[in-house]
């Protein structure tokens, strides 16, 4: 039987897996564009970097690439004894682990009004499950003390 996995377990693994993804990233861009800054110049005049619309990008990519290979974890994920299976408990494809990272960020990227809605969306049901898993045909669920299924 699949136990679904705590709320707030899911929103830790989430702020774990954020850092990582857009954290050190950004911090890494404004290292690098504060140095390439000559000195009595502004830095807001250099232009953009765009660091952001390639985190939309790729940053779907590490959750989706993890989901799939990885047991069903991303970091936070495995950190926080969590995973993504399908609703029958088995391992997700690569389509349904595409789909259910990219929904997630164009939810995020659409004003965050639907990221909002999506992110609170398991405190809705028995299954704690988001829109884009119940788009997707998964559920995220307590993993064993492995990790692993």
């Amino acid at each position: 039987m699949l136990v679904a996995a705590a709320y707030h377990r899911r929103v830790a693994a989430w702020l774990i897996d954020a850092t990582i993804v857009f954290g050190i990233p950004i911090a890494a861009a404004a290292i690098l564009i504060a140095q390439s800054t000559p000195p009595g110049e502004d830095a807001g005049q250099q232009g953009t970097t765009g660091i952001g619309f390639l985190l939309v990008l790729v940053a779907p990519a590490y959750s989706a690439i993890l989901h799939r290979y990885w047991h069903g974890q991303t970091i936070g994920k495995r950190l926080l004894r969590i995973r993504v299976v399908t609703r029958t408990g088995g391992r997700i494809s690569l389509g349904q682990s595409f789909g259910r990272s990219y929904l997630r960020m164009a939810f995020f990227v659409a004003v965050w009004v639907p990221w909002i809605v999506d992110s609170l969306w398991p405190l809705s049901n028995l299954q704690r499950r988001s829109l884009h898993d119940f788009i997707a045909g998964t559920v995220v669920v307590a993993a064993d003390v492995r990790g692993v299924a």
